[in-house]
């Protein structure tokens, strides 16, 4: 049976409207509300007493991170249906739209995706970040959902200074350092060229900070999903990071966490069975 858990504050209410296209496409699947993370937990348990042939996620890389705690409640093939503000996960799925996650119940090949995991209770499948990032994460949090929402954000932490970061023993300043399993931000804006969450890479991506006169250049390099040619970006392909000194803002799948020192992040045996076209 396919088993639907949706997240009624997704897409500004869309959600409502996806969820009564997939009773019409699918009569016989079984929904669950998931409000918050707490309530993943308990829907996992049911669902995975009932034999679950392929759950879909309504929702975005919110609602996805949320079941990063639970993977072994999960014992069937998940599908995202993309109406968050960011499904960064979703796209690298090759998922864009509601027609998509219909396609991939049928067509759809399994992708393994392992997790990120940590030394402090914070899990996720896609980015792991401290420094900008996670302070445009923070301030997201506060403002309406959306596109137009991240780059009010972006403008308002323009002036977020670089940190000193312990990374791996080195010492350097930096703008942003992020873990990376998933290669997308969301918005189609991606982090690293050559990341997916369904291939076996790991990165450490570290930014440097743009002086005030480069800005619109360097921000139509990342639209352009060619910031990886500035000298302002480094990556290093490794599964494990210690950062021992850092910006205590942070993220994880673009949900705002507080970070303390050492952190200690790796990709983890741990996985979630995808489906993706």
């Amino acid at each position: 049976m396919l088993h639907v858990i949706w997240n009624p504050h997704a897409g500004k209410g869309r959600a409502y409207e996806i969820v009564e296209k997939l009773k019409r496409q699918f009569p016989d699947a079984r929904f669950w509300k998931s409000t918050h993370r707490d309530a993943m937990q308990s829907i996992l348990k049911e669902i995975s007493c009932l034999d679950p042939a392929v759950l879909m996620i309504v929702g975005g890389d919110g609602t996805i991170n949320s079941f990063a705690y639970h993977t072994e409640l999960l014992t069937c093939p998940v599908i995202p249906v993309p109406v968050g503000s960011g499904n960064g996960i979703a796209h690298q799925l090759g998922i864009r739209n509601f027609g998509d996650s219909i396609r991939a119940v049928k067509e759809g090949n399994l992708c393994k995706w392992h997790l990120i995991e940590t030394n402090q209770d914070i899990k996720g499948f896609n980015i792991l970040g401290s420094g900008f990032t996670g302070f445009v994460a923070h301030k997201f949090a506060t403002t309406h959902r959306g596109l137009d929402g991240y780059i009010k954000a972006f403008l308002k932490t323009i002036n977020f200074p670089e940190h000193e970061y312990e990374i791996n023993g080195r010492v350097e300043r930096a703008w942003d350092v992020s873990f990376v399993r998933g290669g997308e931000w969301g918005n189609s804006v991606v982090i690293h060229p050559n990341a997916n969450g369904c291939s076996n890479d790991t990165f450490l991506v570290s930014l440097k900070k743009p002086s005030f006169f480069t800005i619109p250049y360097h921000f139509l390099l990342l639209l352009a999903k060619r910031h990886h040619k500035s000298q302002l970006w480094k990556s290093i392909r490794t599964d494990r990071v210690v950062l021992n000194v850092g910006s205590e803002f942070g993220h994880i799948d673009g949900e705002p966490v507080q970070l303390s020192f050492p952190l200690v992040a790796w990709k983890s045996t741990k996985f979630v069975l995808f489906k993706r076209l």
